[in-house]
C-alpha cells in the first residue's frame, strides 16, 4: 500500500521532497540546485546488515557502487565515501534527474510514501508468533520471517530471537519511519539500552579511517513527540495535567 504523489512543475510543496535531501552533495543526480546529503546512514545502521544482503546496495550507496540507472547520459554514476561524513549515502528514495524523467522538479518528485508493505506483514506475524519472548522455534514464524530474508539472498534462520527479528524490521525499512516505534515497542529500558551501544559518529579525514566515535545515552524525553503548537494554539488545556477518566 503506496501513497502516490503527482510532480507537477507549477505546484510547489504539494509533492515527495525525500530526494533532495537525499541525493548526495556534488553529484549532480538530480540535474537541478538540490541535493545535499543531509540524510546519512549511521554507522550503526551500516553494521547491521550481513554479508550478501541484497539490499544493502539499493538501501545504501557504498565506496565503489555502480548504479547505472543514475546519471545514465553521463554512463552511470560509481559512487565515492568522500561525499559522506560516515563514508555512506543512501541510495532509497532516489529516482534520478528532470532531464531522465517527467515527474522530477527542484525539491519535489513523484516518489511514492510507503504505507504498508507485504514484509511488514510477515514480519508483524513473526512478531505476534515471538509474542515478547526473547526466542521462538515456531514454523510458523520462521516461515514468515525466513520468506523476507529469502528475498534478500540471506540463510534461512532456524531460531527467530527477538533481536533477529527487529534488526531485520530496521534493515527491511530503513528510510521508511519504522524504526522509532519499533524501539517504543520494546519499551524504554530496552530501547535505550540498544540506543546507548550504537555508533553514530563520523570520520574526520578524507580516507574515511579516522572515526570521531560518538555514542548517546537517551532519556525518556527521546520517545515523546510534542504536542504542536498549532494544537495548542487552538486548545491551550492541552497544557494542563490530564484529568483521571473512568472508561468503565
Amino acid at each position: 500500500m503506496r501513497l502516490q504523489w503527482k510532480a507537477v512543475a507549477t505546484e510547489w510543496g504539494t509533492q515527495n521532497t525525500n530526494q533532495a535531501y537525499i541525493v548526495p552533495g556534488g553529484t549532480g543526480i538530480t540535474g537541478g540546485g538540490d541535493g545535499w546529503g543531509v540524510y546519512l546512514p549511521s554507522i550503526s545502521l551500516q553494521s547491521g546488515f550481513e554479508p550478501n544482503d541484497t539490499r544493502k546496495k539499493s538501501t545504501i550507496m557504498t565506496d565503489g557502487d555502480f548504479y547505472p540507472e543514475l546519471l545514465k547520459n553521463q554512463g552511470g554514476f560509481r559512487y565515492k565515501k568522500i561525499y559522506s561524513s560516515t563514508a555512506t549515502n543512501f541510495r532509497k528514495y532516489i529516482v534520478g534527474s528532470a532531464a531522465e524523467r517527467n515527474d522530477v522538479f527542484f525539491m519535489r518528485t513523484s516518489q511514492n510514501t510507503i504505507i504498508l508493505r507485504y514484509s511488514d506483514v510477515l514480519l508483524m506475524n513473526s512478531e505476534a508468533i515471538l509474542a515478547g519472548a526473547s526466542s521462538t522455534t515456531s514454523a510458523a514464524a520462521l516461515d514468515s520471517f525466513n520468506e523476507v530474508r529469502a528475498r534478500a539472498g540471506l540463510p534461512a534462520k532456524t531460531v527467530l530471537t527477538r533481536d533477529d527479528l527487529f534488526n531485520e524490521r530496521r534493515i527491511e525499512f530503513a528510510l521508511e519511519g519504522q524504526y522509532f516505534f519499533d524501539l517504543k515497542r520494546r519499551g524504554l529500558a530496552e530501547a535505550t539500552a540498544i540506543i546507548s551501544q550504537q555508533e553514530v559518529g563520523f570520520y574526520s579525514d578524507d580516507d574515511r579511517t579516522v572515526l570521531i566515535s560518538r555514542k548517546i545515552t537517551p532519556g525518556s524525553n527521546y520517545f515523546e513527540l510534542p504536542l504542536p503548537q498549532t494544537a495548542i494554539d487552538t486548545n491551550p488545556s492541552l497544557l494542563e495535567p490530564p484529568v483521571p477518566f473512568n472508561f468503565n
